[in-house]
């Protein structure tokens, strides 16, 4: 086989061309394991108890009317 074989340089294609798209894969794959990451953890400062809504068989309690209205 020669340096010019045209069997050759389409491994040579074939090989550099598969060589980039797993680069890419590579790099979308640890953007995925970050998002995971970053979502499997809670948010700072959030208190659940703050935004918890009532079960839905609770009566519903009156609003706080400001004074004047």
């Amino acid at each position: 086989m020669t340096f010019s074989d045209p069997g050759r340089d389409k491994v040579i294609e074939q090989l550099s061309a598969a060589i980039d798209q797993l680069r890419i894969d590579v790099a979308r794959v640890e953007m995925w394991a970050a998002a995971v990451a970053g979502f499997s953890k809670p948010v700072p400062g959030y208190d659940v108890e703050q935004y918890r809504l009532p079960p839905r068989d609770a009566p519903e309690k009156e609003t706080p009317r400001k004074a004047g209205h």
